[in-house]
């Protein structure tokens, strides 16, 4: 009774400052006795080896309801009990810091645990199980909302009275999520349009411009310097680390300005010590945005973290995490055992099948947690179905920074590339024949790369010192789109030493290598190229449908998924997977949006479309009809998701408005699963539905007299768009 009665005190004296729940700070101290009750059956497991790599964890709000940035008190429970039992435990800012400085060493299953926003529902729902657990937190907090005179009415955000008391409780860190006085937009149009304050510049109504690049400057100083100085000066403690709002410094938005990630990241870095920024998972697929984890002696200050998803059971996070964790050598992986791969440009399947698309002229594979490996060798057996070139990488820190042995037809040479820029060191001619079967390695070992065909060493040059270190990777690549097709047979990684275990077991082929003592290294003005502009996309393997007939018979459907699965269903541009049971749509790291749509659906006349779907991420999901290509079709777009509906057609790739629908009666949060959205089209008849009901209709003159159907994402940044639909119909109307 000694605790609770010291509680009840406290809330006592708390909720005279507070406007926020009341009774709330009674119910987390009744919720420490329940969750330490709920503990009493674990069994822990801890763990005494030292870590290389340590995971950041990030959620936003906590609430009954769940939507893109809330999670439900029960799976954020589910999660932490989950990695508690597992013997995972939490690091403070403090530690995390000098473990990536270098400075100390942390053991494995340590995480560090943050919040963005500073919302009042995830201090008094995440406190009780932090308490329980013996968990520590950071949060950061947008000073412009939390320290402000207007904080103090605020029922969604943090006040200074409630950090301060966050702050005694010694489980809490305060850290700064920037000003944010006005929120995470800014208007960059004249007609309104909104996207990341951080990364464009500011429209000026009043003087009817956008800013310059001074004013922009000013503006961002501000945000970054004001908010540290406001947080310290008010909390009175020290203020090291920043977390950039929607994880953008610059990287994923399409901007109205080109160097915004150079301004972001100078002002932050000599500001803070720590930068923290979101890696997003993919479904089926994995984490797309470079390694899970963040290393021992990472000197470049950025921190990644993983977000969990709403949907995940703590299971399914443990899964996560174990793809991320630090792999030892040797290595061994082939088509059945292809955890921790993950592609980041054209397509890669769980059989370590790798293509380019219809978007792409090449694929891009990497192995999460291989970061930390320093001299190995790393060998390859593939079957070359298509493409002109097949690259084994090796210390891989990024995609923009690697070393690579690069083959094509008659060509091997070594390539370094160095900030996205690719630079050719060496090359020499072969004349192995490329088929089936063949045995490819790179040996890293200090300073030096050599590439091996088979048993025998090709070339070997020496690299930058700015790649110490890394993981393993591959690529494919073609003049032509969509002409690239591997199959990896085995995937070998071992410590230096085994070059000879390799040799005695290596393919031996008869070939000839051209200058192999002596090979000439090529000046670096050579066979120079620049690739950032690859775009990164999903791989849809190109298949012939004919068309599907729509009967008008009342008694069976026309066209379901249930009956044809997903098959047919083709992506234009952005991320696309199909499962038997579910597809994903949305957009990827280069592409704010995506389109697919079916094929054999070209003829189709006067019809209704119907959808179900999970709406994950995205600011409008569209649905499409009377599809005649990428410029001609009508579409219904419904937005912030689906609280309303925009109607249009496009014609000849000029877009008409036919109106937007008032607000639904939707919540403002979710949570948005099983969304029953359609579009109707009979004649020059359009209609919008959801749950069937009509939302916005009208007349459209002009439109295509028949064409097929298509779904498409949207959203202002990149890699910000994701759709799971789980049933299609399609009906006939007579």
């Amino acid at each position: 009774m000694f605790f609770l009665a010291i509680g009840m005190s406290k809330a006592i004296q708390f909720t005279k400052t507070s406007k926020y729940f009341t009774p709330n700070f009674y119910k987390q101290v009744v919720a420490v006795f329940k969750y330490r009750k709920e503990l009493s059956g674990f069994e822990m497991f801890y763990n005494h080896k030292d870590t290389l790599s340590v995971p950041v964890l990030l959620y936003h709000g906590i609430e009954k309801n769940s939507n893109r940035f809330t999670i439900t008190p029960e799976v954020f429970k589910d999660h932490l009990f989950t990695l508690k039992k597992a013997g995972y435990q939490t690091i403070t800012l403090e530690e995390f810091k000098d473990f990536i400085e270098g400075k100390i060493d942390l053991p494995e299953k340590s995480f560090l645990l943050t919040f963005d926003d500073g919302r009042k529902d995830s201090y008094y729902e995440a406190d009780p199980v932090l308490e329980s657990l013996g968990y520590n937190a950071v949060m950061f907090v947008a000073a412009g909302q939390s320290l402000t005179e207007k904080s103090l009415r605020s029922t969604y955000y943090l006040n200074k009275h409630e950090l301060v008391e966050m702050q005694k409780t010694l489980r809490w860190s305060i850290q700064s999520h920037f000003v944010q006085e006005s929120g995470g937009f800014v208007k960059i149009t004249k007609k309104g349009d909104a996207a990341n304050f951080l990364s464009n510049k500011q429209y000026l109504s009043n003087e009817n411009r956008l800013e310059n690049d001074q004013e922009y400057r000013n503006r961002i100083t501000f945000e970054i310097e004001e908010s540290k100085k406001i947080i310290q000066d008010k909390m009175n403690n020290s203020v090291i680390a920043a977390s950039f709002p929607f994880g953008d410094y610059g990287q994923q938005s399409t901007n109205n300005l080109t160097n915004s990630k150079k301004i972001i990241l100078a002002e932050a870095k000599a500001n803070y010590n720590l930068l923290f920024f979101q890696v997003w998972p993919k479904p089926g697929i994995g984490l797309g945005d470079g390694y899970s984890y963040n290393y021992k002696n990472d000197s470049n200050q950025l921190v990644k973290r993983i977000e969990p998803s709403t949907s995940w059971s703590g299971k399914e996070l443990m899964g996560i995490l174990h793809i991320g964790e630090h792999k030892v050598l040797p290595y061994v992986s082939n088509a059945s055992n292809s955890i921790g791969w993950i592609n980041t440009w054209g397509y890669l399947d769980s059989s370590l099948r790798a293509a380019s698309t219809g978007n792409t002229n090449g694929s891009f594979a990497f192995l999460d947690g291989s970061y930390g490996w320093v001299n190995y060798i790393y060998s390859i057996k593939i079957d070359w179905n298509k493409g002109s070139t097949f690259g084994l990488v090796a210390r891989l820190i990024d995609n923009d920074n690697y070393a690579s042995c690069v083959i094509d037809h008659n060509i091997i040479k070594i390539e370094e590339r160095i900030e996205g820029k690719t630079n050719t060191l060496i090359k020499q001619k072969h004349n192995l024949l490329i088929n089936t079967g063949n045995i490819f390695a790179i040996v890293a070992d200090g300073k030096n790369i050599a590439c091996y065909i088979g048993d025998k060493k090709a070339i070997e040059s020496k690299i930058s010192a700015r790649l110490p270190n890394g993981g393993i990777g591959f690529r494919t690549w073609d003049g032509k789109k969509d002409n690239t097709f591997i199959q990896v047979k085995r995937i070998e990684v071992l410590p230096i030493l085994g070059v000879a275990n390799y040799l005695r077991t290596a393919q031996k082929y008869d070939v000839f290598i051209s200058d192999i003592k002596n090979p000439t290294p090529i000046d670096s003005s050579f066979d120079f190229v620049n690739s950032s502009n690859e775009n990164f996309d999903e791989y849809v393997p190109p298949v012939g449908y004919e068309p599907i007939k729509l009967s008008i018979d009342e008694n069976r459907v026309p066209y379901e998924t249930a009956t044809y699965g997903f098959k047919g269903w083709k992506n234009s541009f952005g991320s696309f997977k199909q499962e038997e049971d579910e597809m994903y749509i949305g957009s990827n790291a280069s592409t704010t949006s995506s389109l697919v749509t079916l094929q054999g659906s070209e003829d189709w006349v006067n019809y209704k479309f119907n959808t179900l779907v999970d709406w994950y991420q995205g600011s409008s999901f569209t649905l499409v009809a009377r599809y005649k290509d990428s410029k001609n079709y009508v579409a219904c777009s419904f937005s912030l998701y689906g609280r309303g509906v925009r109607l249009f057609k496009v014609i000849n790739g000029k877009t008409y408005d036919y109106g937007q629908s008032p607000q639904l009666p939707i919540p403002a949060v979710g949570p948005w699963k099983n969304n029953n959205l359609s579009i109707s089209v009979t004649g020059n008849h359009i209609e919008c539905l959801r749950n069937n009901e009509s939302v916005l209709r009208d007349d459209m003159a002009g439109i295509p007299s028949a064409g097929g159907v298509g779904l498409k994402t949207w959203n202002y940044s990149v890699n910000q768009a994701l759709i799971g639909v789980k049933k299609i119909v399609v009906e006939a109307i007579k």
